[in-house]
């Protein structure tokens, strides 16, 4: 189990750092528009983790293959 839960975390961290990098370059507007579509800052937050996700998912699905190579056994 401590081996899956160590490939587990490395691939969630690689993820989100791939995520990241895909939306930096727009991470500006993207803020922008979020916090004055929630008005809330903290709701923004929430907007933008699922908006993330729903985002690299498809990614992450289509890539899984190749995504799983990199993790160390």
């Amino acid at each position: 189990m401590k081996q899956t839960a160590h490939r587990t975390a490395i691939a969630n961290l690689w993820s989100n750092i791939f995520g990241v990098a895909l939306f930096l370059p727009c991470l500006r507007q993207f803020s922008d528009a979020l916090i004055q579509y929630s008005g809330d800052p903290a709701l923004a937050v929430a907007w933008a983790h699922l908006i993330l996700n729903v985002v690299m998912t498809p990614f992450i699905l289509v890539g899984l293959r190749l995504f799983g190579a990199w993790i160390p056994e």
